[in-house]
């Protein structure tokens, strides 16, 4: 419970609001009176005129609270007041077997989460090997091939790609092979040693040698 105390009126209300809320009491007359009461309420009205020290005749008071719209006047004998507030906390009683049926509501609720829970994990499972790149992206990788020099011949290097070489090649009658530095011209992969991130490029000097089908071939040396 608060209390007001007007100019005109003791009064008591139900207390349920903000602290320090304005409140306007309202006689019938000219008479209009504000002030600032102590303890929480809401927009529950006066319950009844308490005394009029002033010997006026009772007259109805409102309390309006910022933000809320006045519920009505209500105007009762000082005597009513206690038996209006003590069968209120009888009443109140009740709310004590609404928490027990929330209770029951709340267990079979708790049960759906974990028949939830169980759907996303099935449905990740299947879709990851699907969605997956890393297993295609090397053998479906399509690099930019570099401009090659004029003049220059490709040169297959053994178990790695192909260069383009100038002068004689490695063969019967030559053997220039790729130098340290030379990017290759195609036949480029990930897989190969030269490949350096971006494309392959000969890591040391290709010897020209016998290779296995008995022709002669540039070959890198580990």
């Amino acid at each position: 419970m608060g209390q007001c105390i007007s100019q005109t009126a003791f009064i008591a209300w139900t207390t349920i609001g903000h602290v320090g809320t304005d409140v306007n009491l309202y006689c019938a007359g000219p008479s209009v009176f504000t002030r600032r009461c102590n303890g929480n309420h809401d927009n529950t009205h006066l319950n009844h005129i308490m005394t009029n020290y002033l010997n006026l005749d009772l007259q109805p008071i409102t309390l309006k609270l910022r933000g809320y719209k006045p519920n009505g006047n209500q105007t009762a004998a000082p005597a009513s007041t206690p038996i209006v507030s003590s069968s209120t906390p009888s009443t109140t009683s009740t709310p004590e077997s609404t928490p027990v049926i929330t209770s029951t509501t709340l267990a079979t609720t708790s049960a759906t989460p974990v028949t939830t829970s169980a759907t996303p994990l099935a449905i990740p499972s299947s879709s990851y090997p699907t969605t997956s790149p890393g297993v295609s992206k090397p053998s479906t990788t399509v690099w930019a091939k570099p401009t090659l020099k004029p003049g220059c011949i490709n040169v297959s290097v053994v178990g790695d790609a192909t260069y383009c070489v100038s002068g004689p090649i490695c063969g019967d009658e030559g053997s220039n092979c790729p130098k340290k530095g030379a990017v290759a011209s195609q036949d480029c992969s990930q897989h190969l040693a030269s490949f350096n991130g971006d494309w392959c490029v000969a890591k040391t000097d290709a010897v020209c040698e016998r290779i296995h089908s008995g022709a002669r071939g540039c070959v890198f040396k580990a």
